[in-house]
């Protein structure tokens, strides 16, 4: 980060300070190439400019570079920006004689950066950040990027891709991506088989114990049984002894926008019912062939703040794995490799699925014979190759 700063002739400690005084993070393409050289994936591609983030007043970070050389070239309009959306309230852009361009963007005062970051940009790998106080560089999908792959970080960009309407200039920033090296990957949304619900009736939902369920957007309690037949898109989710009915897509949009970053710039989502999961585990809702979730075995993890999360594994089950007490796919929750040991956690399963894939189960996973658990523990040390 420091011969990056002053090979655009602004001296680091300068540079540092001002963005301690000011919250300023860099983001973007170069932060993206800073963190790959940081963590050895260096794909030896050059950043063309910087992006910087500073919510409210610039005067300090705009005042060093003019001092500097830099001159405001009044490039965007903000209506036109690429950079336009409803959190940014300014983008001003600045060269000095090299031609070196430097982007200063202004958030409004309520958001956070990296909150921002993370859900606004439209590719993973982009989502990407370095940060004043620790001054290091921090992604929000690690696996992903150590495999060097990407994908849609919004669901609307990842229907126009699938349907081929994306936008030129998103196009251009997949094509430029695949030329320096990553591959595009499918956004974690429900690829696998439908589950069928055949052996779905009033009586043998009764008879395991779940004949009613509340469903939360209607504030009603109803039948389980009919609420299943009713649409594929409708799941049940079990807590403790509580069961609940949602739409599998408006319970992911939900959770999407209700998400905490933990210490180590990775990010957990939250329930309309406060209960938090990983990414991975929040994709499952997602996952058509499954059909009744349950929250389980939670463990407490540190949010970027200091306080306390409760992190929850997620199991998912074909209404026929339900019926017949059979495990389907389990995702557990983040665990650093230091505390591994000292948790009592089951044996390695058969089968691991990889953060990045949407096709690492058997072809049925109804078939699976009762002895044997999917899980994925959401951890990049112990991920697939």
């Amino acid at each position: 980060m420091e011969s990056f700063i002053q090979s655009y002739g602004i001296g680091f400690a300068a540079f540092h300070q001002a963005a301690l005084h000011t919250g300023t993070y860099m983001a973007g393409s170069a932060a993206l190439a800073l963190y790959l050289k940081q963590e050895g994936l260096d794909l030896a591609f050059e950043p063309t400019d910087i992006d910087l983030y500073v919510r409210g007043d610039t005067t300090v970070m705009r005042d060093l570079l003019m001092a500097h050389g830099f001159e405001d070239a009044d490039k965007f309009d903000l209506v036109e920006s690429p950079y336009a959306t409803p959190c940014i309230t300014s983008v001003r852009s600045y060269v000095n004689q090299a031609t070196q361009e430097i982007q200063l963007i202004t958030l409004e005062k309520s958001h956070v950066i990296v909150e921002y970051i993370a859900s606004q940009f439209d590719l993973s790998i982009c989502a990407t950040w370095w940060e004043p106080v620790a001054n290091e560089f921090y992604t929000m999908d690690e696996t992903s990027m150590r495999n060097h792959l990407m994908y849609m970080n919004q669901d609307e960009l990842e229907h126009r891709r699938l349907s081929g309407s994306l936008s030129k200039k998103t196009q251009g920033r997949l094509a430029k991506y695949c030329a320096r090296g990553f591959t595009t990957l499918p956004r974690h949304t429900a690829t696998w088989r439908q589950d069928t619900r055949q052996a779905v009736t009033c009586c043998t939902w009764a008879a395991a114990g779940l004949p009613t369920a509340f469903d939360v957007w209607q504030y009603e309690e109803v039948n389980c049984a009919l609420f299943l037949k009713q649409s594929p898109h409708h799941i049940l989710l079990r807590i403790q002894e509580a069961v609940y009915a949602f739409d599998r897509h408006n319970l992911f949009h939900s959770m999407n926008d209700r998400y905490r970053m933990l210490e180590r710039g990775m990010y957990v989502f939250q329930t309309p019912l406060n209960h938090s999961v990983s990414r991975v585990a929040m994709t499952m809702f997602l996952n058509s062939e499954l059909s009744v979730y349950e929250l389980t075995d939670a463990v407490t993890r540190t949010d970027f703040r200091g306080e306390p999360v409760t992190i929850y594994t997620v199991r998912g089950y074909p209404t026929s794995n339900w019926l017949r007490n059979r495990q389907a796919v389990a995702v557990a929750p983040y665990v650093p490799l230091e505390e591994w040991s000292a948790l009592e956690l089951p044996p390695f399963p058969p089968v691991l699925m990889r953060q990045d894939a949407v096709d690492g189960l058997p072809d049925d996973i109804s078939d699976i014979s009762s002895s044997t658990e999917i899980i994925h523990y959401d951890t990049e040390e112990f991920m697939v190759n």
